[in-house]
């Protein structure tokens, strides 16, 4: 182990040291959670795409990567400084009663008390964000017919997997919907792959059919949806028929970002508010009796990988939600008192500088 990595632990073992109360049984705070689908690794290794005029590869492609799919929804929550939660599909069965939304990234292992408990989950007034082949597979990797979850996600039927999809697009046919705020473009690209389905809800981006080349004209929309909102019971369903994680991890695409912000945002809320923060920068929260603990670790860098330098970020503005009257707020790195200003069950306040990492403590 080199000098410089020695540093580095002494550095946090002395924090943790000095101030144990952030990192010993604290309880989470964040409304979100990010599903980790484990069984999905195990049993799950992706599905065949048949050979149709949709298609442009053989049978032996396979689509559907979780563990892409996953690391793109915690790329686009963690860039838009979401506090989440990772949890696993046993975790499913437990209490999801603090959670505003769960977002199930391929999970396409789930069992029947899984499914159950999500559907009730929904109805009772939860959030579901999903994708691709989620709930299409029991907990032993057996493909169903159709989707375990299908009346949750308002789909009647599922069929054919198509793609890749190099060059294609997905279209708003409804501007109006949430879920496209700031999004002015008349076509986004389309994610790899995509599962044709059928859906009553409301669908208010479909998928184009694909075209023969890169510049081959503009593109037709087609029948199918990519994306589906439905409400059941007193909750809502987005329903992503494709694999937009994965998309999002390999392309970054702008809208990807923006049209996940949009969605999280709504069926979430946003407990915590970063301004003058750029994207590189992960937010978490926990509470630990009558202290609240922000987390913020910087990943601001040059150009390059792996990263050499972290680039320091100013007077970073933070606005916090909380119904307890905050009574002291100190920096635990920096070691630096703050001075806040609470309104209207929030408390706000500015920290000077973030190095690579911080843990701010409020007190109340």
């Amino acid at each position: 182990m080199h000098d410089k990595e020695k540093d580095v632990i002494k550095k946090f073992n002395s924090l943790i040291k000095e101030n144990p109360e952030p990192f010993f049984r604290t309880e989470p705070m964040a409304k979100i959670a990010l599903v980790w689908p484990q069984r999905s690794g195990n049993y799950y290794s992706g599905s065949s795409i048949p050979l149709t005029d949709f298609t442009k590869e053989s049978k032996t492609e396979k689509a559907g990567n979780t563990e892409e799919e996953f690391y793109g929804f915690y790329d686009g929550l963690t860039r838009s400084h979401f506090p989440f939660d990772v949890i696993d599909e046993e975790s499913l069965t437990g209490n999801l009663w603090r959670y505003n939304l769960i977002v199930l990234p391929n999970v396409a292992c789930l069992s029947k008390d899984e499914e159950e408990s999500l559907r009730n989950y929904v109805k009772n007034g939860g959030n579901l964000v999903s994708t691709f082949e989620t709930s299409l597979f029991d907990e032993a990797g057996n493909k169903r017919g159709n989707f375990g979850l299908a009346d949750v996600f308002g789909i009647v039927s599922s069929g054919d997997i198509f793609g890749p999809l190099n060059w294609d697009y997905v279209a708003p046919s409804d501007i109006s919907h949430f879920s496209l705020k700031e999004i002015k473009n008349r076509f986004l690209y389309s994610p790899t792959y995509g599962i044709k389905i059928k859906s009553p809800a409301t669908s208010p981006v479909m998928f184009c059919k694909p075209l023969p080349g890169s510049y081959s004209g503009s593109p037709e929309l087609t029948e199918f949806p990519f994306i589906t909102e439905n409400i059941f019971g007193k909750g809502r369903s987005i329903y992503l028929a494709g694999t937009f994680g994965g998309s999002l991890k390999k392309f970054h695409f702008p809208e990807y970002y923006q049209v996940l912000e949009n969605i999280t945002e709504k069926y979430a809320g946003r407990i915590v508010k970063l301004k003058n923060a750029p994207s590189s920068i992960e937010v978490n929260i926990r509470r630990k009796r009558n202290s609240v603990y922000i987390y913020l670790i910087n990943f601001t860098s040059e150009m390059r990988r792996p990263i050499q330098k972290i680039i320091s970020c100013n007077n970073i503005e933070i606005n916090l939600s909380m119904k307890e009257k905050a009574t002291s707020i100190r920096t635990l790195i920096s070691k630096e008192n703050l001075n806040f200003k609470t309104e209207n069950g929030s408390v706000s306040f500015t920290v000077p500088a973030l190095d690579d990492y911080e843990v701010i403590r409020i007190d109340s």
